[in-house]
């Protein structure tokens, strides 16, 4: 039997899952075709005690190293980088986890505020089930730290999009924060 502060966790995740998917997370967009078109938007932010210019290449060359609580079939991280080591527009990002590899687009280089990328391909299980994926961190210099903001467009296909939507917003948060995670251990 679960102890009763156990249980209340659970309540709790569950309560600030909902709460998230209840804050403006489905954006509706129109398309010519006069039905709604849902795309979900994760948005994640952190403080880095460093420099922009030590946080940047962590975007570009990371590996993600500190333990993590990874369940469901969800990915874990194991490291970003550029495939060639050059970074700017139309060049490729890889990011690697337990379970595949993304292949990314770079859309914008803007060393060292602003990197956005889209998804080109991943062998990932869950491929069939995304019709697009777009990224986009930026890094604003607060003194002594650097925030950094991880947007994250993703649209599901298929058959229960939505519940799909709700699943991958969740597993994306879970994802930002773990990237968020290691770059602080790495940085400060």
């Amino acid at each position: 039997m679960r102890s009763q502060s156990t249980v209340l966790a659970y309540v709790n995740a569950v309560c600030r899952a909902l709460t998230m998917l209840l804050d403006s997370s489905f954006l509706p967009r129109r398309k010519r075709t006069n039905t709604v078109d849902l795309e979900m938007k994760i948005r994640t932010s952190t403080s880095i005690k460093a420099s922009m210019g030590d946080v940047w290449p962590l975007l570009t060359k990371s590996r993600m190293d500190v333990p993590g609580l990874f369940c469901l079939g969800l990915p874990q991280p194991k490291s970003c980088e550029l495939a060639n080591e050059v970074g700017g527009v139309g060049l490729e990002r890889r990011c690697i986890s337990d379970r595949g590899v993304v292949i990314q687009r770079i859309t914008e280089w803007s060393p060292p505020t602003k990197l956005t990328f889209e998804m080109v391909r991943t062998d990932h299980t869950w491929s069939s089930d995304v019709e697009s994926l777009q990224e986009e961190f930026t890094l604003v210099d607060a003194g002594d730290k650097t925030k950094v903001t991880r947007h994250t467009t993703i649209k599901a296909t298929g058959f229960l999009r939505l519940i799909k939507e709700v699943g991958f917003y969740l597993g994306l948060k879970r994802v930002h924060l773990y990237v968020f995670k290691n770059w602080r251990a790495t940085a400060e």
